[in-house]
């Protein structure tokens, strides 16, 4: 007997082929998403993410307000911490930051915790955007509190196609 008719169920009518399977579940999520390498956006928030959705993230930079002027504190701001770029940003200069909100589409508010993890983006051109994150394994740089910012990974959408069975002959 052929294999291709192992997985058939004798008096069921079927054609003799196995039904296509779904694709492997991928972790945490199908989406796409931006992976933080395991670093949490907040170590006191019980349900801390190392991930966000790219389309949390986009809504955020598309809500967010425009850039607060460097004379003010806050955010949005400019980022401008040349000693200390980012490598293989992919966003055009200058670079505007945000810290993300994990789980919302709604842009970051003064009450939100702010976190390890931001949106970085041109503010003429909010269509292109990264994530970066203070990285805990690069040291700390004299004169700062805080470590470093790493590129996050963008991880595209899984395939949805179903697996594809050959053809009967």
């Amino acid at each position: 007997m052929s294999s291709l008719f192992k997985f058939s169920k004798p008096g069921k009518g079927t054609s003799g082929t196995k039904a296509p399977e779904a694709p492997a579940r991928r972790t945490p999520t199908d989406s796409s998403y931006y992976d933080c390498h395991g670093v949490v956006n907040h170590d006191n928030d019980p349900s801390g993410r190392t991930w966000h959705y790219a389309r949390d993230v986009r809504a955020q930079v598309q809500a967010e307000r425009p850039e607060i002027p460097a004379s003010k504190r806050g955010y949005p701001s400019r980022y401008v911490n040349r000693a200390h770029d980012v490598p293989n940003l992919t966003v055009a200069k200058p670079y505007t930051h945000v810290p993300i909100t994990p789980g919302q589409f709604r842009p970051y508010k003064r009450s939100d915790w702010l976190g390890a993890h931001r949106a970085v983006y041109n503010d003429k051109d909010r269509t292109k955007v990264e994530v970066m994150y203070h990285d805990p394994k690069k040291p700390i740089p004299l004169g700062s509190s805080q470590h470093p910012f790493s590129k996050a990974d963008y991880v595209p959408k899984a395939s949805t196609v179903a697996t594809q069975q050959p053809a009967r002959r």
